[in-house]
């Protein structure tokens, strides 16, 4: 991406950072033909002619759009991280459904990917062995309680758990989009695990 940016795209990228979302409507724009390259090297050779990096972005715009509020960028670096990793997993997403593995995609979600659900999280979480529990976890009441926990969590480890678990980011690329080491990032996630995992207990009936 050419880092040369005239005062009006600063402008635009300024206000992003704002939270202005016609901003970032405009930014999108203006960066299609990147994030176009973005998704066009995210998907395998074999599937190019099934998915088309036009569409890819697309929904990617529509992701991003709509968890725009949620992450809130607080640098230009991190924002236009936390757009190509979108375009990234988007384009994964799409090349899964037309029938690929995760074996067959190059740099499948990068290093320290995150595949758990929800409900996986919540039964790993667990605070007993007895395998009655891991069933329930799967339960809405403690699926519940796990949301609950997110909830009264500090916003730093919220975003650590919503990037690695709901939106399928790298640790590096959380690290990326946060502008903080994968370390950090490593230390905010086991915080983050440990605090749901007492307010679980707290909460829950079934743990």
């Amino acid at each position: 991406m050419n880092d040369e940016l005239g005062d009006q795209d600063r402008g635009i990228i300024e206000r992003t950072l704002l939270q202005d979302r016609r901003a970032l409507e405009d930014l999108l724009l203006l960066r299609y033909d990147w994030l176009r390259i973005v998704a066009a090297n995210a998907i395998p050779q074999g599937f190019a002619n099934r998915v088309l990096p036009e569409d890819v972005v697309h929904e990617a715009f529509v992701k991003i759009l709509r968890n725009f509020g949620k992450f809130r960028p607080e640098t230009e670096a991190g924002l236009f991280a936390w757009m190509r990793v979108v375009v990234q997993n988007t384009a994964i997403d799409m090349v899964r459904k037309a029938g690929a593995t995760k074996e067959s995609i190059p740099g499948n979600r990068g290093d320290g990917a995150c595949d758990e659900s929800v409900s996986e999280i919540v039964a790993s979480l667990a605070v007993t062995d007895d395998q009655r529990a891991s069933e329930m976890a799967c339960r809405n009441e403690l699926t519940s309680a796990f949301h609950a926990a997110m909830r009264e969590l500090d916003p730093k480890l919220r975003r650590v758990i919503e990037l690695l678990y709901f939106d399928d980011f790298s640790v590096s690329d959380a690290a990326e989009v946060m502008g903080i080491t994968p370390d950090a990032v490593r230390g905010l996630r086991q915080r983050a695990r440990q605090q749901i995992k007492d307010s679980i207990v707290r909460i829950s009936f079934f743990v």
